[in-house]
């Protein structure tokens, strides 16, 4: 039967996409709201565009800003994401949908990179501080042993 999104319709007590079946969706189950997860939370399963809106393993989510046309979203706005990612998961640059704490280059990874490792980000490095490593126009990016850089 169809419920929209209310459980208390169904006999089982279980709206899932829209219909009433047995049970809630298992987790990386694909999902459309939070209602049809098991874990209650129904999100992107990766900071990319081309990922799957699923229900979240960790059973958690939370919502980050887009900018348009960055990590394969086309419109800018707030997107829900699963949090918990496994290192190698692509996490665009934010911290909060990694299981580690540590979005690099990013993907998910145990730690944040040491000093004069190449980075793109300040949130890649360990220092905080990513920035070119001598001004000589041909050097790259690399993370500031000193945590601070300096623009001209």
């Amino acid at each position: 039967a169809k419920c929209g999104e209310f459980d208390n319709v169904c006999s089982s007590g279980s709206c899932v996409l829209e219909t009433c079946q047995a049970q809630k969706l298992d987790d990386n189950a694909v999902c459309k709201i939070d209602n049809d997860c098991q874990s209650t939370a129904c999100a992107y399963s990766a900071v990319d565009g081309a990922s799957d809106f699923v229900c979240c393993s960790s059973g958690s989510e939370v919502s980050n800003y887009i900018s348009r046309n960055d990590y394969g979203f086309t419109s800018s706005g707030r997107r829900g994401f699963c949090t918990g990612l496994s290192d190698g998961a692509k996490c665009g640059e934010f911290d909060n949908v990694c299981s580690s704490g540590s979005c690099v280059l990013e993907t998910c990874q145990a730690q944040k990179l040491d000093d004069n490792a190449v980075c793109k980000i300040d949130n890649d490095c360990q220092s905080t501080a990513c920035a070119y490593s001598a001004v000589d126009g041909a050097s790259d990016f690399v993370c500031c042993s000193s945590g601070s850089e300096v623009s001209n």
